[in-house]
């Protein structure tokens, strides 16, 4: 099975067409901003099985922190 991690989402476009491509099997996605998240579910609503949507920020920091959007 072929991963592709995409850390750091932002609008879903690197995962969403890695998956597209055939290249990768499934897309972890991890995006924490709210506004990214409702775009990144608008637009793999047929990806069902293949794209995963983690609502999380990742960090090597253990803990809840400000997260400051850009």
């Amino acid at each position: 099975m072929r991963v592709f991690f995409d850390v750091g989402a932002n609008d879903g476009t690197d995962g969403i067409k890695a998956i597209r491509s055939g290249k990768y099997d499934v897309c972890y996605a991890f995006e924490p901003h709210p506004d990214m998240v409702t775009k990144i579910k608008n637009e793999t609503q047929d990806l069902d099985g293949k794209y995963f949507l983690i609502e999380k920020a990742v960090s090597n920091y253990d803990g809840k922190t400000i997260f400051k959007s850009f």
